[in-house]
């Protein structure tokens, strides 16, 4: 099955040409994220920041369109196991998922049970990492732990 349909791999020629400015086929790899935010995909920074960083340190100054379509694909799949593991923590949540929170020692416990084993010394950090976004009764915001979980 086809990552895209034709009327997003039209979009993408479409906007991939206007960033290609040399009309080589090349597009330069500080425009990545330009190109990818034009077509609708979804950028976290960070990971966007580590895989130009990568390709320049490969001596890559351009990148064509298959490197893009990547890139694009492996953004689409970061946002969908990010939205998945908000909706596990929605079934999980003490009140069905209604305040987008959960206690730290629900946290743990989950963390301790997932199929990924993760060390205490991990979960301690990780609800550590999220001390801004705990309110004021110690709920912390399962949107933020997503986001670094799926980092």
């Amino acid at each position: 099955m086809p990552w895209f349909s034709a009327e997003q791999k039209a979009q993408i020629d479409h906007v991939f040409a206007f960033y290609d400015h040399e009309k080589n086929g090349t597009v330069p790899v500080q425009s990545i994220g330009e190109v990818l935010r034009s077509i609708g995909v979804p950028v976290p920074d960070g990971q966007l920041k580590e895989k130009v960083k990568i390709l320049m340190a490969n001596g890559k100054r351009t990148v064509d369109k298959s490197i893009v379509e990547e890139m694009a694909i492996e953004f689409m799949e970061y946002k969908k196991s990010e939205k998945a593991l908000v909706e596990a923590f929605k079934r999980i949540a003490t009140d069905g998922g209604k305040s987008g929170k959960i206690t730290p020692s629900r946290l743990r416990t989950i963390m301790k049970f997932a199929g990924e084993k993760f060390s205490d010394d991990l979960i301690e950090s990780m609800i550590k990492d999220t001390a801004e976004q705990t309110d004021s009764f110690g709920m912390i915001d399962y949107g933020a732990i997503s986001k670094k979980l799926s980092k």
